[in-house]
């Protein structure tokens, strides 16, 4: 029997189905992969165009702080174009208003504390800066800022520029004769320089010459030489016999001159007495009368020790603290009655009606001058009955008057041993006076014998210093004699004038001067009180 011929294998369905599955999967796989790295391309894509935006926004709001801050500078200026465009107007106005904001909150120690709070271009380059721009430079300098700028700088600029043009023309004119004066300087230059040249051959030609006839006549030169010398001398001699006579001239002529002066003040003179000759008052302040005065204050109460006392004059009046005054009871007619009770000075001025004084010295019956530590009602009414009361009345001799200061005035006890110690001294008393409401016009100068300043027709008074003597050996008679002489002269104008004259001491007693101490050595002035008395007439006053 024959055999059928052999069928090929056929493929199996399983196996095709596996191929299949696996091509499925990695379809699958590669799908998955290509979704995810387009989704995670995607994350990134969004990311970028976040970046972008934000970015965009930042660069959108630099280039508005930039544009705020030109329109700022453009408003400043005052340039027409920008103030043509209403809508730019409005967005500097608006950026302007968010912009320069202050935080006003209170600080630590309950003080307003300013500072810079914008609620728009915050944390903007420059930011601060601009602020302070603002606020310390432009708004000063245009007059500041409401709904806009007080001035603009286009209107400041015209002014200087015509300023600037000025000065530039000036420049140009002062450049213009500078240079006619340099090119003058170069020709007067070189005239100088030819005629130097000139002169030094002629110089040289004559000197050879000379040099010839000194030598021909050196004995002819000497003799010459010796006359000439003999008749300077002689010269120089006369020159000093004229030279002395001119200065007696001259003494004589300013001493005339001074008079003639003089003459023509007193009649203006506050302290000429119409009718008569004036002649000097010496006054002794320590009598207690005060015949040159009217009362300036009276006492309205006193205090239970009777060492302060209220006055009723206050500020209204021009009463200050240290001013002083002296004290004597009050007479039937209205001026002082009896002697000196005390001195004393204003410590409070209370308002302007009434001061507070305390008591620097009390004096007793017979003028004596007794220390406050030692100053007891019962001591005061048993040596004379001076204690002080309501009623009293107050004087002070040189409250805004002018004086004059001759001589050597030390009230401080001390020893001096030189000209500049006298003159600190002296210095100090002024210095008190002037304190005192006192115009000094003229003293003293104790190192030269000086007078300082120059007597005048508001002169009051004069005080009247010590003689000047030898301090020790070596000091110059000149400086002695010049101060003495001064004492001298100027008693001769006050008798010229009818000033009053007073002693130093005298006056430091009125002012209430007192010596330097301490509080266990009260330190007062010694002297013996004795009535006023008047100088006689001058020699040389001019008949009635």
């Amino acid at each position: 029997m024959a055999r059928r011929p052999t069928k090929p294998p056929s493929t199996s369905p399983n196996k095709v189905l596996v191929i299949f599955l696996v091509f499925f999967v990695l379809t699958n796989i590669g799908t998955a992969v290509w979704v995810y790295t387009a989704y995670k391309e995607k994350d990134k894509w969004d990311t970028a165009a976040k970046d972008k935006d934000k970015k965009l926004k930042e660069n959108e709001q630099t280039l508005e702080w930039f544009k705020y801050q030109t329109h700022e500078l453009m408003a400043a200026v005052g340039d027409p174009k920008f103030y043509d465009r209403p809508d730019a107007v409005k967005t500097w106005k608006e950026n302007r208003a968010s912009f320069a904001k202050e935080d006003k909150s209170k600080g630590a120690e309950g003080q307003e504390d300013s500072r810079f709070a914008p609620e728009k271009f915050k944390n903007e380059e420059g930011d601060q800066a601009f602020f302070d721009l603002l606020r310390k430079t432009i708004e000063p300098q245009l007059g500041g800022y409401k709904d806009g700028y007080a001035k603009k700088y286009r209107d400041i600029k015209a002014p200087l520029d015509d300023a600037i043009n000025t000065l530039q023309k000036q420049l140009a004119s002062e450049m213009k004769k500078n240079a006619e004066l340099q090119q003058a300087f170069v020709a007067l230059e070189k005239k100088q320089k030819d005629a130097r040249d000139d002169i030094l051959k002629q110089i040289q030609a004559g000197n050879s010459k000379i040099v010839d006839t000194r030598k021909e006549t050196t004995d002819t030169m000497n003799k010459l030489i010796l006359q000439n010398e003999d008749l300077r001398k002689q010269i120089s001699d006369k020159d000093d016999i004229n030279a002395k006579a001119v200065g007696e001239l001259s003494l004589k002529i300013t001493n005339l001159n001074a008079k003639l002066k003089f003459q023509e003040e007193l009649s203006q003179s506050p302290n000429r007495f119409g009718g008569g000759d004036p002649h000097a008052l010496v006054l002794d302040i320590s009598t207690g009368k005060p015949l040159w005065d009217t009362p300036r204050a009276k006492i309205i109460r006193v205090d239970e020790s009777g060492k302060k006392i209220y006055i009723d004059k206050g500020s209204k009046d021009g009463v200050k603290t240290g001013l002083t005054f002296t004290v004597f009871a009050a007479g039937a007619n209205g001026r002082a009655a009896g002697e000196l009770k005390a001195t004393v000075e204003v410590i409070r001025v209370e308002d302007g009606q009434m001061s507070l004084c305390k008591v620097n010295t009390f004096y007793d019956a017979d003028g004596r001058e007794i220390a406050v530590t030692e100053a007891t009602p019962s001591k005061l009414f048993r040596e004379g009955g001076s204690a002080l009361k309501a009623g009293d009345l107050l004087f002070n001799l040189c409250w805004g008057t002018h004086v004059a200061i001759v001589g050597i005035v030390d009230l401080t006890g001390a020893e001096v041993k030189s000209p500049a110690a006298q003159m600190d001294h002296l210095k100090e008393f002024m210095r008190h006076l002037e304190h005192k409401g006192m115009v000094i016009d003229a003293y003293t100068d104790l190192r030269d014998g000086k007078l300082v300043g120059e007597i005048s027709n508001k002169t009051n008074y004069i005080i009247r210093g010590q003689n000047a003597t030898k301090l020790k050996e070596g000091d110059d008679d000149a400086r002695v004699k010049a101060i003495n002489g001064i004492i001298s002269a100027v008693r001769g104008q006050a008798q010229d004038r009818g000033l009053f004259i007073i002693s130093g001491e005298n006056f430091a007693v009125v002012t209430g001067y007192r010596r330097p101490g301490s509080a266990d050595a009260v330190q007062t002035f010694t002297f013996t009180p004795a009535r006023p008395a008047s100088a006689p007439p001058s020699k040389t006053d001019p008949p009635k």
